[in-house]
């Protein structure tokens, strides 16, 4: 009888193992899968550090690009401020310039409203009879005087603002005026 008793617990012992072998044979069916996954795994882990890599070139490359265009463009930057800058100065002669123009320009329009008024004048008293011309002369004494106390001196060579001839054609000249030093008389 022992050994009934040892052949069972042989027997009991084998299953055991067989049990345990075919847990063993399940898990070693499972190892080859784990390692195909594994080996995926791994070259995904490959392909990402390639394609980082490439992406930190790529950005690197970018980031050259875009200093050396912000260098380029602060260079322009100070250009154009430097422009702008000498362009206000300029701006501000200009408009010195302008304001003094415009000066002269506003006395020049009241002198020649005057002178238009004179022109006027004499293109109305020269149609009327004698006994006006008498007046008109007064009138153009009057204007003569003022004219001479502003420093206004009229010549032969001036040309006289009360009416529009060409100095150039003198027998006209001489046919209508009397000239003196300072006084150019209708007649």
């Amino acid at each position: 009888m022992p050994n009934t008793h040892s052949i069972d617990s042989l027997r009991e012992l084998n299953t055991k193992l067989l049990a345990e072998i075919a847990k063993l044979r399940k898990k070693n069916a499972e190892i080859p899968d784990l390692k195909r996954k594994l080996a995926k795994f791994e070259s995904k882990k490959v392909e990402l550090k390639v394609r980082l890599a490439k992406a930190l070139r790529q950005t690197i490359e970018e980031n050259k690009k875009h200093n050396a265009e912000n260098v380029k463009l602060k260079i322009r930057i100070k250009k154009l401020e430097k422009n702008k800058t000498d362009f206000s100065a300029k701006n501000v002669r200009y408009d010195d310039t302008i304001a003094k123009l415009k000066a002269k320009v506003v006395k020049l329009r009241n002198n020649n409203g005057r002178s238009n008024q004179v022109t006027f004048l004499l293109s109305c008293v020269s149609d009327q009879k004698s006994s006006e011309n008498r007046i008109m002369n007064t009138f153009l004494n009057d204007i003569y005087k003022k004219n001479v106390n502003n420093g206004i001196s009229i010549t032969n060579k001036t040309s006289c603002p009360l009416c529009k001839l060409d100095y150039n054609d003198e027998e006209s000249i001489e046919s209508r005026y009397k000239a003196s030093s300072y006084f150019i008389k209708c007649e």
